[in-house]
């Protein structure tokens, strides 16, 4: 695999900032692999990339096949890591976690959706496979509420299958997914004054994870933890909040969260006590599941800080120790499907501004709103408001699919195990393609990765051999 062209494009494409609504530079990279093989292409407003390859010969008379990914990635890093996702390349390394992996250095790897662009533009190079019309659509912005599948025009797609290779178990292909939003709940208040010590408290060793596909996991969130910890030093010091600061992004069970916090100097021991009977809560709750939370206290300096005033602060505690996160409902005969959930991904105070960003998922269109309506009327009620974005419909399962009937077929034969169709509780662009051009026949699937939108994101390249020699002998085939 290392030697392959798939993991040459995987390289080219890591040495290519890409996180979300920074995408161009890649954009205009796949624009000019098209004009330098020849292929016809299409790019809109928002940076998508459109790239047709005529069928090979005897497929000519054959239905057309879509090949789809996007081309953004989540940016996080770890603790002290000084990457910069704006201009510097992911650091591949090899055998990590264990030999036959790859992830990256300090950072997420990006093989959430590289690894489909790479296999999408192998695909389009080699001249030598079997297929049929092939469309490949690279899109952005799929992690920040998939607005590049918004933005394009689904009705340009001529394919009749389209092959979503945006999912991270081997062996498993998707045929539906939840849908979901982004809320973000705001309140805005005027600082007051302060004068005593400037501490910073630390959340962090959570495992974090995917929002979607490790929510029912029950890991825990530093922000939700750090709502906890305020709540309690609230019965013990006297304190303000000069600063909160946890996640990047709402699609990511929060890892890590700071708060500074400003007290009387002699409070400070009783501070340190109180955190460290907390961290022993924190460890015992979840010993089987978040087994390295640590609390760290710092002093910072003394001075006269701008804090939030004592109504505004028993406001943010409010909203986080009342607004609920994590699985919310669960399928009745198969507990481990996620109906619906929440994740306050972001929490951020600074300079009078409190903001919470919640992904809320449900593939029950009722009850997604249900839960946006329970988030604005506590904010509301609080005195602040809300702000919705990033809106997209749940993937309904389709009764007759001749893709899955060969998807099956195929891979029975490959692998002498037959495959295994589900749905999925994260966000896929299937459905706002299926919404745009309701003829589509859909699935999704793709190779072993694990802890992806984290700095433990890891990609097995055997699988990923597997996985892209099976979309070679299924385009055959269709």
């Amino acid at each position: 695999m290392k030697n392959s062209r798939v993991f040459y494009y995987f390289e080219k494409i890591c040495g290519i900032p890409h996180i979300s609504h920074n995408t161009k530079e890649l954009s205009d990279f796949l624009i000019q692999f098209a004009k330098d093989m020849k292929l016809e292409y299409y790019s809109d407003g928002a940076g998508n990339v459109l790239i047709s390859k005529q069928a090979s010969e005897g497929y000519e008379e054959h239905e057309g096949v879509i090949l789809q990914g996007h081309i953004d990635m989540v940016g996080a890093k770890a603790s002290g890591s000084e990457h910069d996702f704006l201009t510097d390349p992911i650091e591949i390394i090899f055998d990590k976690p264990k030999k036959g992996y790859i992830s990256a250095a300090g950072t997420t790897l990006g093989a959430d959706n590289g690894i489909a662009v790479a296999y999408m533009l192998a695909i389009l190079e080699d001249d030598s496979l079997k297929h049929p019309p092939i469309e490949a659509l690279f899109t952005v912005d799929e992690e920040v509420g998939l607005l590049g599948a918004k933005a394009f025009d689904a009705s340009r797609l001529k394919g009749k299958y389209l092959i979503n290779l945006d999912s991270e178990e081997e062996g498993y292909f998707l045929t539906a997914c939840a849908g979901g939003v982004r809320v973000d709940l705001c309140l805005d208040n005027e600082e007051t004054d302060f004068e005593g010590l400037k501490i910073s408290l630390c959340i962090d060793g959570l495992n974090g994870g995917h929002s979607g596909s490790d929510i029912h996991l029950g890991r825990a969130s530093a922000n939700i933890l750090m709502g906890r910890l305020l709540a309690k030093l609230d019965e013990t010091v006297d304190y303000y909040i000069s600063n909160l600061h946890g996640g990047d992004v709402d699609n990511a069970i929060c890892p890590k969260c700071t708060a500074e916090i400003v007290i009387d100097p002699s409070d400070y021991d009783n501070v340190v006590l109180a955190c460290e009977k907390e961290n022993k809560e924190y460890l015992l709750e979840y010993r089987n599941i978040d087994s390295n939370i640590y609390i760290s206290v710092a002093r910072m300096s003394e001075g006269t800080f701008g804090v939030a005033n004592d109504f505004t602060r028993e406001k943010i505690l409010c909203m986080l120790r009342l607004l609920p996160y994590g699985v919310t409902a669960r399928e009745a005969d198969n507990p481990e499907l996620v109906i619906t959930s929440l994740n306050p991904g972001v929490l951020r105070y600074s300079a009078g501004h409190f903001r919470l960003g919640y992904a809320v998922r449900s593939s029950i269109s009722g009850a997604k709103k249900d839960i946006v309506d329970k988030i604005e009327f506590l904010t509301e009620y609080l005195g602040g408001y809300c702000e919705e974005s990033g809106d997209y419909p749940a993937w309904e399962y389709k009764q007759e699919s001749k893709l899955r009937e060969v998807i099956e077929s195929v891979y029975s034969d490959m692998f002498n195990t037959r495959p295994k169709f589900t749905s999925i509780h994260a966000g896929l662009e299937c459905g706002l393609f299926f919404e745009g051009n309701p003829n589509l026949d859909i699935i999704s699937y793709g190779p072993d990765m694990y802890d992806v939108h984290t700095c433990n994101e890891n990609l097995c390249l055997d699988s990923a051999k597997r996985v892209y020699d099976f979309t070679i002998k299924l385009l055959e085939n269709l």
